[in-house]
Protein backbone atom coordinates (compact mmCIF):
# COMPACT_ATOMS: atom_id res chain seq x y z
CA UNK A 1 0.00 0.00 0.00
CA UNK A 2 1.13 3.43 -0.62
CA UNK A 3 1.10 6.15 2.69
CA UNK A 4 0.92 9.19 2.21
CA UNK A 5 1.73 11.07 5.50
CA UNK A 6 1.10 14.76 6.52
CA UNK A 7 3.68 17.08 7.59
CA UNK A 8 3.48 18.41 11.62
CA UNK A 9 2.66 22.08 11.24
CA UNK A 10 6.08 22.90 13.43
CA UNK A 11 7.87 20.92 10.78
CA UNK A 12 7.01 23.27 8.43
CA UNK A 13 8.40 26.31 7.04
CA UNK A 14 7.53 27.86 3.91
CA UNK A 15 3.51 28.28 3.47
CA UNK A 16 4.02 26.13 -0.24
CA UNK A 17 5.44 23.03 1.58
CA UNK A 18 2.70 23.18 3.72
CA UNK A 19 -0.21 23.29 1.04
CA UNK A 20 1.81 20.36 -0.75
CA UNK A 21 1.67 18.43 1.80
CA UNK A 22 -2.68 19.58 2.27
CA UNK A 23 -3.10 18.25 -1.71
CA UNK A 24 -0.93 15.09 -1.02
CA UNK A 25 -3.14 13.68 1.34
CA UNK A 26 -6.04 15.79 2.54
CA UNK A 27 -7.37 17.07 -0.82
CA UNK A 28 -6.25 14.00 -2.44
CA UNK A 29 -8.53 11.97 0.11
CA UNK A 30 -11.51 14.29 -1.00
CA UNK A 31 -10.82 13.24 -4.52
CA UNK A 32 -10.53 9.26 -4.00
CA UNK A 33 -13.70 9.66 -1.96
CA UNK A 34 -15.64 11.57 -4.74
CA UNK A 35 -14.44 8.81 -7.05
CA UNK A 36 -15.20 5.87 -4.78
CA UNK A 37 -19.12 7.64 -4.47
CA UNK A 38 -19.38 7.95 -8.36
CA UNK A 39 -18.67 4.49 -8.98
CA UNK A 40 -15.13 4.94 -10.64
CA UNK A 41 -13.14 1.79 -9.75
CA UNK A 42 -11.21 0.73 -12.31
CA UNK A 43 -8.24 -0.72 -11.96
CA UNK A 44 -6.15 2.80 -13.70
CA UNK A 45 -6.94 4.49 -10.63
CA UNK A 46 -5.90 4.15 -7.15
CA UNK A 47 -8.12 2.28 -5.07
CA UNK A 48 -8.84 4.57 -1.04
CA UNK A 49 -8.02 2.31 1.69
CA UNK A 50 -8.39 4.35 4.45
CA UNK A 51 -7.75 7.92 5.75
CA UNK A 52 -7.96 10.23 8.90
CA UNK A 53 -6.00 11.21 11.57
CA UNK A 54 -3.02 9.50 13.76
CA UNK A 55 -3.22 9.08 17.03
CA UNK A 56 0.20 8.86 18.81
CA UNK A 57 1.57 6.83 22.40
CA UNK A 58 2.18 8.97 25.48
CA UNK A 59 0.04 11.44 27.01
CA UNK A 60 -1.79 14.13 24.30
CA UNK A 61 -1.72 17.84 25.51
CA UNK A 62 -3.94 19.22 23.28
CA UNK A 63 -6.38 21.90 24.65
CA UNK A 64 -8.81 21.25 21.66
CA UNK A 65 -10.41 18.05 20.16
CA UNK A 66 -9.27 19.43 16.78
CA UNK A 67 -6.21 20.61 17.54
CA UNK A 68 -2.33 19.28 18.50
CA UNK A 69 0.24 19.13 20.41
CA UNK A 70 4.13 19.00 20.18
CA UNK A 71 3.73 15.67 19.40
CA UNK A 72 5.20 14.93 16.09
CA UNK A 73 2.38 12.84 14.87
CA UNK A 74 -0.61 14.65 16.94
CA UNK A 75 -3.23 14.83 14.68
CA UNK A 76 -1.40 14.75 11.45
CA UNK A 77 -3.88 13.44 8.42
CA UNK A 78 -2.73 9.74 6.54
CA UNK A 79 -4.49 8.60 3.18
CA UNK A 80 -3.67 4.81 1.99
CA UNK A 81 -4.14 3.70 -1.21
CA UNK A 82 -3.40 0.52 -3.46
CA UNK A 83 -1.42 -0.87 -5.77
CA UNK A 84 1.93 0.29 -5.61
CA UNK A 85 4.35 0.16 -8.42
CA UNK A 86 7.13 2.11 -9.77
CA UNK A 87 6.98 5.23 -11.24
CA UNK A 88 7.67 5.97 -15.15
CA UNK A 89 9.66 8.19 -13.85
CA UNK A 90 11.81 6.01 -12.07
CA UNK A 91 11.76 3.13 -14.61
CA UNK A 92 13.00 5.69 -16.91
CA UNK A 93 16.04 6.76 -14.81
CA UNK A 94 16.90 2.61 -14.83
CA UNK A 95 16.48 1.48 -17.96
CA UNK A 96 16.68 4.65 -20.59
CA UNK A 97 14.11 3.77 -22.72
CA UNK A 98 10.99 1.88 -23.24
CA UNK A 99 9.60 -0.17 -25.97
CA UNK A 100 6.69 1.27 -28.18
CA UNK A 101 4.41 -1.39 -27.07
CA UNK A 102 4.97 0.28 -23.28
CA UNK A 103 4.35 3.38 -24.76
CA UNK A 104 1.22 2.44 -26.41
CA UNK A 105 0.36 0.61 -23.72
CA UNK A 106 0.83 3.82 -20.68
CA UNK A 107 -1.07 5.75 -23.56
CA UNK A 108 -3.98 3.35 -23.89
CA UNK A 109 -4.11 3.07 -20.02
CA UNK A 110 -4.38 6.48 -19.45
CA UNK A 111 -6.41 7.60 -21.44
CA UNK A 112 -9.07 5.35 -20.18
CA UNK A 113 -8.70 6.57 -16.72
CA UNK A 114 -8.86 10.12 -17.82
CA UNK A 115 -12.25 9.42 -19.99
CA UNK A 116 -14.00 7.76 -17.17
CA UNK A 117 -12.81 10.78 -14.77
CA UNK A 118 -14.04 13.33 -17.55
CA UNK A 119 -17.55 11.34 -17.58
CA UNK A 120 -18.26 12.42 -14.31
CA UNK A 121 -16.67 15.92 -14.32
CA UNK A 122 -13.03 15.52 -12.61
CA UNK A 123 -9.74 16.45 -14.53
CA UNK A 124 -6.80 15.37 -13.61
CA UNK A 125 -4.75 18.42 -13.67
CA UNK A 126 -1.39 17.31 -12.61
CA UNK A 127 -0.32 14.47 -15.05
CA UNK A 128 3.63 13.71 -14.93
CA UNK A 129 5.77 10.21 -15.41
CA UNK A 130 6.26 10.54 -11.59
CA UNK A 131 2.57 10.48 -11.14
CA UNK A 132 2.40 7.20 -14.10
CA UNK A 133 2.39 3.78 -11.73
CA UNK A 134 3.10 0.69 -13.76
CA UNK A 135 1.68 -2.03 -11.41
CA UNK A 136 1.95 -5.65 -12.40
CA UNK A 137 -0.71 -8.17 -11.38
CA UNK A 138 -1.13 -11.75 -12.32
CA UNK A 139 1.73 -11.27 -14.23
CA UNK A 140 0.15 -8.76 -16.63
CA UNK A 141 1.08 -4.88 -16.52
CA UNK A 142 -0.52 -2.13 -16.58
CA UNK A 143 -0.66 1.58 -15.47
CA UNK A 144 -2.33 3.96 -12.71
CA UNK A 145 -2.54 7.77 -12.48
CA UNK A 146 -2.39 8.59 -9.25
CA UNK A 147 -1.76 12.14 -7.28
CA UNK A 148 -5.47 13.70 -8.03
CA UNK A 149 -4.86 16.10 -5.14
CA UNK A 150 -5.11 19.01 -7.85
CA UNK A 151 -8.44 17.60 -9.82
CA UNK A 152 -10.55 19.80 -11.08
CA UNK A 153 -14.35 19.56 -9.68
CA UNK A 154 -15.49 23.23 -10.57
CA UNK A 155 -13.67 25.89 -12.36
CA UNK A 156 -12.64 28.00 -9.18
CA UNK A 157 -10.20 25.15 -8.59
CA UNK A 158 -6.71 25.75 -9.04
CA UNK A 159 -4.62 23.33 -11.54
CA UNK A 160 -0.65 22.35 -10.28
CA UNK A 161 1.77 24.45 -12.81
CA UNK A 162 4.59 22.28 -14.08
CA UNK A 163 6.84 24.01 -16.77
CA UNK A 164 7.50 20.80 -18.44
CA UNK A 165 4.16 18.73 -18.22
CA UNK A 166 1.07 21.06 -17.53
CA UNK A 167 -1.06 22.15 -20.57
CA UNK A 168 -0.53 25.55 -22.60
CA UNK A 169 -3.99 26.96 -21.43
CA UNK A 170 -2.91 25.99 -17.58
CA UNK A 171 0.47 27.70 -18.44
CA UNK A 172 -0.97 31.05 -19.88
CA UNK A 173 -4.68 31.23 -18.20
CA UNK A 174 -4.08 29.25 -15.11
CA UNK A 175 -7.77 27.16 -16.46
CA UNK A 176 -7.82 23.61 -18.19
CA UNK A 177 -10.22 22.86 -20.74
CA UNK A 178 -11.48 19.40 -22.09
CA UNK A 179 -7.96 18.72 -23.63
CA UNK A 180 -5.68 19.82 -20.74
CA UNK A 181 -5.04 16.35 -19.25
CA UNK A 182 -4.47 14.59 -22.69
CA UNK A 183 -2.01 17.48 -24.12
CA UNK A 184 -0.59 17.35 -21.10
CA UNK A 185 -0.12 13.35 -21.50
CA UNK A 186 1.74 13.93 -24.97
CA UNK A 187 4.31 15.70 -23.20
CA UNK A 188 5.19 12.91 -20.73
CA UNK A 189 4.80 10.44 -23.82
CA UNK A 190 7.39 12.79 -25.48
CA UNK A 191 9.62 11.97 -22.72
CA UNK A 192 9.40 9.01 -22.27
CA UNK A 193 10.26 8.66 -26.12
CA UNK A 194 13.64 10.22 -25.25
CA UNK A 195 12.08 13.71 -26.46
CA UNK A 196 14.33 16.35 -24.87
CA UNK A 197 13.32 20.13 -23.24
CA UNK A 198 15.71 22.60 -22.24
CA UNK A 199 15.91 24.33 -19.00
CA UNK A 200 12.44 26.43 -18.37
CA UNK A 201 13.80 29.55 -16.36
CA UNK A 202 9.84 30.63 -15.98
CA UNK A 203 6.59 29.93 -17.98
CA UNK A 204 7.52 32.07 -20.53
CA UNK A 205 10.30 29.69 -21.87
CA UNK A 206 7.54 27.48 -21.62
CA UNK A 207 5.55 28.18 -23.64
CA UNK A 208 7.79 29.83 -25.95
CA UNK A 209 9.24 26.28 -26.28
CA UNK A 210 5.57 24.88 -26.89
CA UNK A 211 5.24 27.02 -30.22
CA UNK A 212 8.60 26.24 -31.04
CA UNK A 213 7.82 22.42 -30.91
CA UNK A 214 4.18 22.40 -32.04
CA UNK A 215 5.17 24.60 -35.27
CA UNK A 216 8.51 22.37 -36.05
CA UNK A 217 6.28 19.26 -35.66
CA UNK A 218 8.74 18.29 -33.47
CA UNK A 219 6.95 16.23 -30.54
CA UNK A 220 5.09 14.79 -33.54
CA UNK A 221 8.90 13.53 -35.42
CA UNK A 222 9.69 12.09 -31.41
CA UNK A 223 6.55 10.10 -31.24
CA UNK A 224 6.37 9.12 -34.41
CA UNK A 225 9.50 7.39 -33.90
CA UNK A 226 7.63 4.94 -31.47
CA UNK A 227 4.62 4.76 -33.47
CA UNK A 228 2.45 6.18 -36.54
CA UNK A 229 -0.74 6.41 -34.15
CA UNK A 230 1.35 8.15 -31.52
CA UNK A 231 2.48 10.35 -34.17
CA UNK A 232 -1.45 11.01 -35.29
CA UNK A 233 -2.26 11.23 -31.89
CA UNK A 234 -0.23 14.05 -31.17
CA UNK A 235 -1.21 16.08 -34.62
CA UNK A 236 -4.94 15.77 -33.03
CA UNK A 237 -4.03 17.44 -29.98
CA UNK A 238 -2.13 20.40 -31.31
CA UNK A 239 -5.38 20.54 -33.64
CA UNK A 240 -7.58 20.78 -30.44
CA UNK A 241 -5.64 22.23 -27.70
CA UNK A 242 -6.66 26.07 -26.83
CA UNK A 243 -10.61 24.99 -28.05
CA UNK A 244 -13.74 23.95 -25.71
CA UNK A 245 -13.99 20.96 -27.98
CA UNK A 246 -14.13 17.24 -25.98
CA UNK A 247 -11.43 15.02 -26.78
CA UNK A 248 -12.80 12.11 -28.63
CA UNK A 249 -11.53 9.22 -26.52
CA UNK A 250 -12.95 6.12 -27.88
CA UNK A 251 -11.56 6.62 -31.18
CA UNK A 252 -8.15 6.82 -30.09
CA UNK A 253 -8.92 3.83 -27.53
CA UNK A 254 -10.08 1.70 -30.42
CA UNK A 255 -6.91 2.94 -32.92
CA UNK A 256 -4.64 2.37 -30.01
CA UNK A 257 -5.74 -0.76 -29.19
CA UNK A 258 -6.02 -2.06 -32.95
CA UNK A 259 -2.09 -1.43 -32.81
CA UNK A 260 -1.55 -3.20 -29.78
CA UNK A 261 -3.30 -6.15 -30.87
CA UNK A 262 -0.89 -6.23 -33.72
CA UNK A 263 2.10 -5.91 -31.49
Amino acid sequence: MNVYVEAHPTQLEPSWEDMNTWYQVQRQARILSLMKQKGLSSKHFPKLIDSGKLLHVYKCSKETLEGRCDHPWCGIHILVTTPTGDSLSTIYRNTGSFSPKEILGCCYDCLTALQSAHQVGIQHANITPDHILRVTEKGQAHHVLIEWGHAILEEKDSPHISLNYSSTDVLQEGRVYPVSDVESLVYVLFSLCGGTTPHFENIESALQWRVRAWARRAIQEVLGEASIVLKAFADYVNNLYGTPYAVDYDLWLNRIDRVLRTL
